[in-house]
């Protein structure tokens, strides 16, 4: 049954906490996100590989959660600092370092903690965290904030007016998790996490950090129900689809404006995201399993003299740095010029054309060459 609460505030008035959406529409989301999340979680993926796959992702996300609010550093930049091969020394680099601190408790908290039911204080320790010792206006780590502000464009369906004194503020963070705990707690997970996010936007409690800490909440919902990798996902899908982002906001908030309470575009762009992300996921794992796999094949290959030495640590090299490539790859790159700087351009021709030929490599459209992770289904 949908449920709408309402909550009448001081100076802002009506405010309306609702998780009517179209419900048969989405199901076909939740069971596709559910089926996605067993098969990655039945997946066998050796743990050092399971461990790049975490740095990968959290490098990616916190680049993609701090670009999407306008901090310039480059996902290089960001990797620097995330590995602690740069300091944090001006306020857009403490920005990474506190998402990567942020992170890091997200990653330690043990399903089951009591996150969720202090819920209104784990928010505001994300926030602190977010934005400690930064030069932020207006801001005091972890307080609402007593000033009015504005968010959104009129790109993007104009501008949206959160409440706009502490009094309200407060009020609303107070029912906020209220809500959460108890009108929300027959959701699943997804919506849970996707509706936390919409609805500190909606009141953007803080000085700053509301956007980052909208994410990082969402994605504290998602590790307590233990679900892997996807909540250092979402952010980059945020980031890749910034335009359907804030309109799926915009969408949103007209809809509450007409009264209609429908949080359905919200809910939508968010298992959109979910599903794109888990097929990610699953693609990720799985080519990991085929390289074990193709390692065999090729160790075969070279035992039963199909190919010669050269031939097979070259293909050795592709499944550890598998981008396209062509001829002048293997005298240019790196990663093959080592292998073939005392070998001829005809001799390396035939290398590719064998190759090729057994299906090892295939020849994209645009004539560049790849290593073929389906060989063994051909």
């Amino acid at each position: 049954m949908d449920k709408i609460k309402k909550v009448m505030t001081y100076k802002s008035g009506q405010f309306v906490f609702s998780h009517k959406y179209n419900r048969e529409k989405l199901a076909v989301y939740f069971a596709e996100a559910d089926i996605l999340n067993t098969t990655i979680k039945d997946i066998p993926i050796l743990p050092a590989y399971s461990s790049k796959i975490d740095e990968e992702l959290l490098i990616r996300s916190i680049f993609s959660t701090a670009a999407i609010e306008g901090n310039p550093l480059s996902e290089k930049n960001v990797s620097d600092i995330v590995l602690e091969k740069e300091e944090a020394i001006n306020d857009k680099q403490k920005e990474i370092y506190n998402l990567k601190t942020m992170y890091d408790a997200i990653q330690h908290s043990a399903p089951d903690s009591d996150l969720i039911g202090n819920f209104e204080n784990t928010i505001k320790g994300f926030q602190g965290i977010i934005t400690s010792n930064i030069n932020y206006p207006d801001n005091n780590p972890m307080n609402y904030r007593n000033h009015s502000v504005k968010v959104g464009d009129f790109e993007h369906s104009g501008i949206y007016t959160p409440p706009k004194i502490f009094e309200d503020i407060k009020t609303l963070m107070k029912h906020f998790a209220d809500w959460f705990n108890n009108d929300l707690s027959d959701e699943n997970c997804y919506v849970k996490a996707a509706l936390v996010h919409l609805y500190i936007g909606l009141i953007h409690p803080f000085g700053q950090g509301n956007g980052r800490t909208a994410r990082a909440i969402e994605g504290m919902i998602l590790q307590q129900y233990n679900i892997k990798y996807l909540p250092k996902m979402l952010s980059n899908y945020y980031y890749k689809n910034i335009d359907d982002y804030y309109w799926a906001f915009s969408n949103t908030i007209n809809s509450i404006k007409k009264k209609e309470f429908d949080v359905s575009p919200f809910l939508e762009f968010v298992m959109k995201g979910i599903t794109e992300s888990f097929g990610e996921l699953k693609e990720k794992t799985m080519r990991s399993i085929k390289s074990l796999v193709l390692k065999d094949f090729y160790n075969w290959l070279f035992e039963n003299k199909k190919i010669n030495h050269r031939q097979h640590e070259f293909i050795k090299l592709l499944i550890n740095d598998n981008k396209l490539f062509t001829l002048k790859s293997l005298f240019l790159n790196d990663v093959f010029k080592l292998l073939y700087s005392n070998v001829s351009e005809r001799t390396a021709r035939r290398d590719l054309e064998l190759l090729t030929k057994q299906k090892i490599l295939i020849v994209q459209k645009d004539g560049n060459l790849s290593l073929n992770f389906n060989v063994l289904n051909v």
